[in-house]
């Protein structure tokens, strides 16, 4: 790994998280599955550093994209990282800097995205319901919102995964969750082999919607129906979907204790031999008509 990686979040973010390539031909499926066309045009919103525009861009030069963020920074480097190296097809990659509920200027799109949980940065539900109810706005007559959702006991549980990748890991820390109010925070660290690290690299205060939840929400500002599917499930013994590595689970008030990989992990709550909490990842597609 080279020095200018070691010192890039959003390098090492790309690396640990994103599969741009596996997500794009997802939501292409379903989408021509149901309209029995491919789509063209993308809104990827909380876009971050727009590689999965860049991605939807380079798919077909039909394709174009606008991708909004609200940090100006991240921008710069999904500029320089992203939308240059696009060379002409850059013209289709449109960056904006701007708030997702504002409303938008450009034509209707196809497709909707909203990625890596970012809408539960929205606490309230009048909050999201504007956001959604703009997203709904800004499509097609035949167009879908795509959310992905992480649900299932183990998405409220104080805990870490540990993620190996050559010569660095990436940590996702679950450090709270109030089940009064579904508030969740969250850090990425990344470790590295030679004994560095980047700690809080990202930080996260979310609220954890439910499906039901959201799927009301979208109904509600005018969604004609919603679709779940499931992208991966995660229970023991094995974990599908790249966590094959280290876990570790973090009891109230103790130390971290790692789990053996051989071994199903264990609620630290519950102790004895309980089975692993069970996640699901899945994306919820909200189709504006039949």
């Amino acid at each position: 790994m080279n020095d200018q990686l070691r010192r890039d979040r959003h390098a090492l973010y790309e690396r640990s998280v994103l599969d741009c390539v596996a997500q794009l031909e997802t939501v292409d499926q379903l989408f021509r599955r149901r309209r029995a066309r491919m789509p063209l045009t993308l809104g990827e919103d909380f876009c971050g550093t727009a590689a999965f525009s860049a991605a939807w861009v380079s798919s077909d030069p039909q394709r174009r994209a606008v991708a909004i963020d609200i940090d100006r920074a991240t921008l710069a480097w999904a500029e320089q990282h992203h939308r240059a190296p696009l060379g002409d097809a850059a013209t289709r990659l449109q960056l904006v800097c701007g708030d997702v509920r504002e409303p938008r200027q450009n034509e209707r799109l196809d497709l909707v995205v909203a990625n890596n949980l970012s809408y539960c940065v929205f606490h309230d539900r009048a909050t999201l319901r504007d956001y959604l109810r703009g997203a709904c706005d800004a499509l097609d007559a035949e167009g879908a919102l795509v959310l992905d959702v992480h649900t299932g006991p183990d998405a409220q549980y104080v805990r870490q995964f540990h993620v190996e990748h050559p010569r660095f890991t990436y940590v996702w820390d679950q450090r709270s969750f109030d089940p009064l109010t579904h508030r969740r925070r969250c850090e990425i660290h990344f470790l590295f082999d030679d004994g560095d690290e980047m700690r809080a690299a990202f930080r996260y205060d979310w609220r954890l919607w439910s499906v039901p939840e959201l799927s009301d929400l979208l109904l509600e500002v005018g969604f004609h129906d919603v679709e779940p599917h499931l992208v991966e499930s995660t229970s023991a013994p094995a974990r599908t979907g790249g966590i094959d590595a280290q876990e570790t689970a973090r009891s109230h008030g103790t130390a971290e204790r790692p789990d053996s990989r051989a071994a199903a992990p264990r609620h630290p709550a519950r102790g004895g031999d309980a089975p692993a909490l069970e996640s699901l990842y899945l994306y919820l597609v909200a189709w504006r008509s039949s």
